[in-house]
């Protein structure tokens, strides 16, 4: 959380028993200090303790059985490095801010030059698909994937917040594991 605000730490807070119930430890983070967002990844990283860790953003919408579904992807493909799903940002009543998109194609990849091509951060398939590419806001990777990458490239500091999860999963891609 990168936030002045506290909504997100009383938000992971009311939610922490829903977690625990399955054996999940959801925990609150705040990035302190000059820390990137590759180097708060990355610190996340790090202090989990499980197999798999998830990156969801504050202002984004996800479905009831969002978690469940992510778990039920790795536990179901073991072939599978990382999982995403839609990035549906909120306004500040928690109301959707662009309309969600349904169609059966998938709609984020990488193309054969290395660009990378998203028309569908709201995109919900049908069913779970493989892809090359996940939105930032919403996604989720086996830990041991991304320590076999170094995790996110801390040469991503500069700037804005922006690419350092492309080129995590680019690599992770050029290594031959699969994004779901």
């Amino acid at each position: 959380d990168d936030s002045h605000a506290d909504r997100t730490r009383r938000t992971v807070d009311a939610y922490r028993h829903r977690f625990e119930r399955v054996g999940t430890d959801l925990r609150y983070l705040a990035r302190v200090g000059p820390d990137s967002m590759p180097g708060a990844r990355n610190t996340v990283i790090n202090c989990s303790e499980s197999d798999v860790v998830c990156f969801l953003d504050d202002d984004v919408l996800c479905a009831p059985a969002w978690f469940e579904t992510v778990v039920g992807v790795f536990e179901r493909r073991p072939d599978v490095a990382a999982v995403g799903g839609p990035a549906i940002s909120v306004d500040d009543d928690l109301e959707p801010v662009r309309q969600i998109s349904r169609a059966p194609k998938n709609q984020n990849h990488i193309d054969a030059c290395g660009r990378t091509v998203s028309r569908g951060k709201n995109w919900i398939p049908p069913e779970p698909v493989y892809t090359q590419r996940l939105e930032g806001a919403n996604m989720a990777f086996r830990r041991e994937a991304l320590a076999d990458v170094d995790g996110f490239d801390r040469a991503y500091d500069r700037g804005p917040a922006k690419f350092e999860e492309v080129d995590t999963m680019a690599r992770l891609v050029r290594r031959g594991d699969r994004l779901m």
